[in-house]
Formats: structure tokens, sequence, C-alpha cells
């Protein structure tokens, strides 16, 4: 019947749908992990830890800040120390830049 097969596309678009949204939120995943992991192995986050000084600090907010605003991702990028505090962060909005 017609109810049936409306029934049916429903579904199989929902499952499509489904399944879309699946590999989006792994393409993310990947690219949250890549992305985490460059900025924890960066020049300037070395720079910054061999040299607490405020040009490496402002050098690494600029790459921070860079990334921020290519990946569209992150609202806010910290560096926290061994003891948890915080040492360096940066905030963006992604709706205004």
């Amino acid at each position: 019947t017609l109810l049936e097969n409306n029934v049916e596309n429903t579904a199989q678009e929902a499952l499509h749908q489904f399944a879309y949204t699946g590999r989006e939120y792994s393409n993310i995943q990947d690219q949250i992990e890549t992305i985490s992991d460059l900025l924890g192995h960066s020049q300037s986050l070395y720079e910054y830890l061999r040299q607490p000084n405020r040009v490496n600090r402002s050098i690494l907010e600029d790459m921070w800040i860079s990334v921020a605003i290519n990946q569209k991702l992150y609202k806010q990028i910290r560096f926290l120390d061994v003891s948890g505090r915080e040492k360096v962060r940066i905030n963006y909005e992604i709706e205004t830049g």
C-alpha cells in the first residue's frame, strides 16, 4: 500500500542519514585527533616550553589562533602544566571569528 511504501522510504532515508552522520562524526573525530597531535608536538610549543617568555607565548598563541580559524572546530585551546594549571589559552568564537 501507499502508506507502507511511505513508511519504508522514510525508514530507508533515516538509515542513510544515520550512516552519513556516523561517517561525518568519524571524520571529525579523526581530524580532532590529528590536530591535537600536531598541536602537542609543534615547534612553537617546544620553544615556549624551553623558554616561556612573552615572545614565544605570542608565537604559540598566534599558531593556535590560526588553527582555530582554519579548522573551525575549537572554541578554546589550552596548555596545562603537569599540575593542571593553565599556562596558555586562546578563545575563539566560531560565529564571529
